[in-house]
């Protein structure tokens, strides 16, 4: 049954002067929500973490989510790769929360080469009141009380994964019990174990013998929700490889691949970039999975691996403008999936500040427009259609990330140094 709830623009930080003028630094490039939905984590390309907190808006008619800022990390510096001698940006790619039972929050970030694990804690400082003032009596004589006088979030760098990747990390995912990630580049795929780092294995390498001879690059991994022993894999030739560690340790040639047959009938000259898997997740039902492409979401069942189970068009429009985004690069744009807590959904992002929330199983599709006004801009997007996108349509405001809270009816999404959150009332 299609929910009743509207979704409505709530909180915006950032504005429309300082998106105009953003510096390159300031832009995000990761969002990520920890599984309590109560915590929210940003990094932008400066290597800046921020985190902020989910308080319940209880001022309004209706309440809904809003996020506090809570505190500010650098993360990730430049640095210079004197091997290869050139610069390691200091822009944060991924970010994975690990859930602890106290009050410490646990957190993995990665620039292009290094990982690392901090430890946020709140610590209270508190100072004893001075209730007894002379002359002192039995009367007046009274127990001093404790009384906060500070709270801070205090960062500490618990651990520095060593640099195995030699190219550039994309993808974290971190196994559903909390002991161990894998990271992915270009052409490999790491598995780490969060207390001892001399224990890593590589799990994938796809480098050919010859550069010359490469065909197809990684593109992003995510480990299952449900099995600790599978991930899948995502390439640029629009094949999504799920492999099972318990059959090998190393995936050379296991695995079972998953292509869309269809996508080769009327092929043109963009099809073989257009086809490049930017982002899979693993959904609560064990044999499904989800993948976006550049122009496509699609649902597949992991027993049929020839074609996907549902294939969702976002916003076709954008087939007549693929010689005009080739020409500017903007064809090789990675957008990811926010995937409901309940499957049920999913939010993702494309250009002219524009984004669409999807029902999975009835298939509508609703696009939605970023704005400075508080003004909750949507209209519905039917199969097959088609309007003409003028010389105004805005390339460069892209909404590269979005992120679903797995708790709460709420929505993150980010275009250049601005973040967006809209609330299903």
């Amino acid at each position: 049954m299609e929910s009743k709830q509207k979704w409505k623009f709530t909180q915006v930080f950032g504005d429309k002067f300082s998106a105009d003028k953003v510096a390159n630094e300031d832009v995000i490039s990761a969002l990520s929500f920890d599984k309590s939905g109560n915590f929210l984590a940003v990094g932008d390309r400066a290597g800046r973490l921020i985190l902020f907190q989910r308080n319940l808006h209880t001022k309004s008619k209706t309440p809904f989510n809003e996020f506090i800022y809570l505190t500010e990390i650098q993360s990730h510096f430049k640095e210079f790769d004197c091997l290869q001698s050139v610069d390691i940006d200091e822009k944060i790619n991924c970010i994975e929360w690990i859930n602890q039972p106290n009050e410490n929050m646990m957190i993995l970030t990665t620039n292009d080469k290094t990982i690392k694990l901090w430890k946020v804690s709140n610590k209270i400082v508190k100072k004893s009141e001075k209730t007894n003032k002379p002359p002192l009596s039995v009367q007046n004589l009274k127990m001093p009380k404790l009384k906060t006088i500070e709270q801070a979030y205090c960062p500490s760098l618990k651990r520095t994964f060593p640099n195995l990747h030699g190219f550039h990390i994309h993808s974290l995912s971190l196994s559903q019990d909390n002991s161990s990630f894998i990271s992915s580049d270009d052409l490999s795929v790491f598995a780490w174990d969060l207390e001892v780092l001399k224990h890593t294995f590589a799990l994938v390498n796809i480098k050919p013998p010859s550069m010359n001879e490469l065909t197809e690059v990684i593109t992003t991994v995510t480990y299952s929700k449900n099995n600790d022993s599978m991930f899948a894999m995502g390439t640029s030739k629009g094949f999504i490889k799920i492999y099972d560690t318990r059959e090998s340790s190393k995936m050379l040639t296991g695995g079972t691949v998953f292509e869309d047959e269809n996508s080769k009938k009327n092929k043109n000259l963009f099809t073989d970039i257009i086809s490049s898997i930017a982002d899979v997740k693993f959904m609560q039902d064990q044999n499904q999975i989800i993948s976006r492409d550049y122009l496509t979401t699609k649902v597949w069942d992991t027993r049929k691996s020839k074609e996907p189970l549902k294939c969702i068009k976002l916003y076709e429009p954008l087939n007549s403008k693929l010689y005009e985004v080739y020409e500017k690069d903007h064809i090789f744009d990675k957008f990811n999936i926010g995937l409901s807590g309940d499957d049920k959904s999913f939010t993702t992002g494309i250009y002219n500040n524009y984004f669409h929330i999807v029902d999975i199983a009835t298939g509508k599709n609703t696009q939605f427009e970023l704005n400075f006004n508080k003004k909750t801009i949507s209209k519905a997007i039917p199969p097959n259609y088609f309007e003409n996108l003028g010389p105004n349509f805005d390339f460069t405001k892209k909404v590269i990330k979005t992120a679903w809270n797995p708790v709460h009816n709420c929505i993150v999404l980010c275009s250049l140094n601005c973040l967006f959150i809209y609330n299903a009332i």
